[in-house]
């Protein structure tokens, strides 16, 4: 157990930010003690030797006060928890050069990064960094309808991107026709996926890295929610992060290299004995909610 000293964009953005209010909640439960400051409030830095600074920051917004943090800080160490650590790499970074101005000003122990892929390219370019988990916490976790009464055979939810306009075409002429809902506050975003049998989250290479064209190696943070509500998991063949988010074994994850092998697999998983199925979706949702997930921020700090 550790003594947490957590820095926030805001308060606002925490309690209206699914994720972020989930690992707010996290820290509040497993730590020794647990101290929250919002940017405007850390200027009243009072940090105690035994306690643990971690930025839970928007990267923009560490950028973007990296002097004042230091000054604040005065060396002491932080861990910074990031979720978009291709936007500091990418050739065409929001933010290029931010790991690296970052970690020349503050005494940064670690960055705590959403991707496997990407921690270890972090640490490729000699910067300290640890993968941890994004995850969907416990109470949130139910098998919801049963198969049969999932009235949504194939479903996604989100804006219409360039690439998932052209995914979904690309489905169709498969014979795969996706139902395709808007985005949705998180409790009826999780309400509307216990509709359906399976979630198609397709997302073909499209980065650039150093000229050449990458995959798009670290989007599954979505997979621990749609698995959590009894639903099916279709995604890209990436087995570095799907191994890493302890997805590989779960039955509800559903993985494809080409739109013919995931028209094949999808039609097996809609034929499915309703038993069978109801059986999958049991012991998927059990894996998510006995997962490590949240927790896993904490292991990487003991880490590191």
């Amino acid at each position: 157990m550790k003594n947490i000293y957590q820095i926030v964009d805001s308060y606002d953005y925490v309690y209206t930010n699914a994720q972020q209010k989930q690992v707010l909640r996290m820290l509040q439960e497993s730590a020794d003690s647990h101290v929250v400051k919002s940017l405007p409030e850390v200027c009243f830095f009072d940090i105690k030797d035994n306690m643990t600074v971690l930025s839970t920051l928007k990267l923009r917004s560490v950028l973007k006060h990296v002097d004042r943090l230091a000054d604040l800080l005065k060396g002491t160490p932080i861990w910074i928890y990031e979720q978009d650590a291709w936007e500091s790499w990418m050739d065409d970074a929001g933010f290029p050069g931010a790991y690296i101005t970052i970690a020349s000003k503050l005494n940064v122990k670690g960055f705590l990064v959403t991707s496997k892929w990407w921690s270890d390219y972090v640490v490729s370019k000699g910067l300290p960094s640890k993968f941890v988990k994004i995850w969907t916490a416990v109470e949130h976790c139910t098998v919801g309808k049963p198969f049969n009464e999932r009235t949504i055979p194939v479903g996604f939810m989100g804006q219409r991107h360039p690439h998932r306009i052209k995914s979904s075409e690309a489905f169709a002429e498969h014979g795969i026709n996706i139902d395709w809902r808007p985005t949705l506050p998180l409790e009826s975003y999780l309400k509307e996926l216990q509709n359906m049998k399976c979630y198609i989250h397709d997302e073909p290479p499209r980065w650039k890295l150093d000229g050449k064209i990458i995959p798009c190696n670290s989007l599954w943070g979505r997979a621990p929610e749609i698995i959590s509500q009894g639903c099916f998991y279709v995604k890209n063949y990436e087995p570095t992060e799907c191994k890493a988010n302890g997805l590989d074994e779960n039955p509800l994850v559903i993985t494809f290299s080409s739109y013919e092998e995931a028209r094949d697999k999808i039609n097996e998983m809609l034929r499915l004995d309703s038993s069978k199925a109801d059986e999958m979706i049991k012991t998927g949702v059990d894996m998510i909610k006995n997962d490590i997930g949240w927790k896993s921020i904490l292991e990487a700090i003991d880490e590191l």
